[in-house]
């Protein structure tokens, strides 16, 4: 699992998702505020959301920079003990 901070609906967040040969598969998301971060993560934000905008409605991110539309990935076939090497 893989994740990464982006503006998700107009509001930070950190989006787990999941890349593999069939494409990128998102897992979710959760809403964060900027002061809970050190500087150091801080900086990570500011690199992240300049790349990663999405919306999300009904179990479908679509990326507000390139127009490419992502599924959520069904809850009942996760596999959070998965390594991500």
């Amino acid at each position: 699992m893989n994740w990464c901070f982006a503006v998700v609906n107009n509001k930070l967040a950190e989006v787990y998702f999941k890349k593999n040969n069939s494409g990128t598969t998102f897992i979710g998301h959760a809403y964060v505020k900027k002061g809970d971060f050190d500087k150091r993560e801080r900086k990570m934000i500011e690199t992240d959301i300049t790349k990663y905008r999405f919306s999300y409605y009904r179990n479908k991110y679509r990326d507000q920079l390139t127009g490419k539309v992502f599924y959520r990935e069904d809850m009942d076939r996760v596999d959070f003990n998965e390594s991500s090497n």
